[in-house]
């Protein structure tokens, strides 16, 4: 009489099977035992349960007699899950194991474009549009952006150059003379640069969602022209830069 064929088992036995997710994906590690003495292919492996959009069928496996089998686990989502524990259920052979599927939160986006350029006269309003896209699980709200600080290479070299041009015109240079003009060249050169204004109505993008972002951005009045700014505002995990130069 020949020998009763063993069924392949889980290797944890009855604790279930941890398994982490993220925004489209599940990873982890599935140990399975094949105690018998004969080679064993499992051919319909599956996950189901809450959670998952449908059942999510896993690679054919064989695990060699008296043997154990360590299976990596990486199957893709088409939508994204949101973060909390779900309770699902590994099918092989015939048999039913319990697994426990954690999805953290995740916050990510990208923002098409992420630069832009600007030439317009000083003071005044230019439109742009921003693609919102969310690449995580959660929603996103995009508040308002307000206002955005300039930075500008040349100005450095602008507020020297206006401090020797007012120490020319002194008879007794001091060092208190250095330091005012200075001190004056800078405040100067600031106050052509003030801060961009930004105005858009806040936003929320649900998660695997796009979005439009509507953004007029104004500049500022006393700037001074074919100088060069630029201006970065971070919005969670991307960086939108903005060039601008007053013609």
């Amino acid at each position: 009489m020949s020998e009763p064929i063993s069924k392949v088992q889980v290797h944890s036995g009855d604790i279930p099977i941890e398994l982490v997710g993220d925004v489209n994906a599940i990873r982890g590690q599935i140990m399975f035992r094949n105690p018998g003495s004969q080679k064993q292919v499992l051919r319909d492996v599956r996950l189901t349960g809450e959670g998952l959009p449908h059942p999510i069928d896993l690679p054919r496996l064989s695990v060699r007699a008296n043997a154990i089998k360590n299976i990596p686990v990486m199957a893709f989502l088409q939508t994204p899950t949101a973060p909390g524990s779900y309770d699902l259920q590994l099918e092989y052979g015939g048999e039913c194991h319990p697994v426990k599927l954690t999805v953290p939160e995740m916050l990510s986006l990208a923002i098409t474009p992420n630069e832009l350029f600007i030439e317009s006269a000083p003071g005044e309003k230019v439109c742009k549009q921003l693609i919102i896209n969310n690449l995580g699980n959660v929603p996103i709200n995009i508040r308002a952006l307000g206002a955005a600080q300039l930075e500008v290479d040349l100005l450095h070299c602008r507020a020297q150059r206006a401090a020797l041009a007012a120490l020319k015109t002194q008879k007794d240079i001091t060092v208190d003379a250095v330091l005012t003009a200075l001190f004056n060249g800078y405040s100067a050169e600031l106050n052509k640069f003030t801060p961009l204004k930004l105005y858009n109505d806040p936003i929320t993008v649900k998660a695997g969602n796009t979005g439009l972002l509507n953004l007029t951005i104004q500049l500022p009045s006393k700037m001074p022209k074919n100088v060069p700014a630029i201006a970065t505002i971070n919005i969670l995990n991307e960086t939108l830069s903005i060039h601008v130069t007053a013609v």
